[in-house]
């Protein structure tokens, strides 16, 4: 994603920043995938947010 055309300018000027995001983002999807308990947390506040 980072070489993608789209990320291609603001990736050239903050690349350190931007991997850094990149992985933060990635560690937190693997932990939503892996980990059932989070993942009914997750969902149950998607819920209460959907609702009000």
């Amino acid at each position: 994603m980072s070489r993608s055309r789209f990320f291609a300018a603001a990736y050239q000027r903050v690349r350190a920043a931007l991997d850094s995001l990149l992985v933060a983002d990635l560690h937190q999807v693997r932990r939503y995938l892996l980990e059932p308990d989070l993942r009914r947390e997750v969902m149950s506040r998607g819920v209460m947010v959907a609702a009000n």
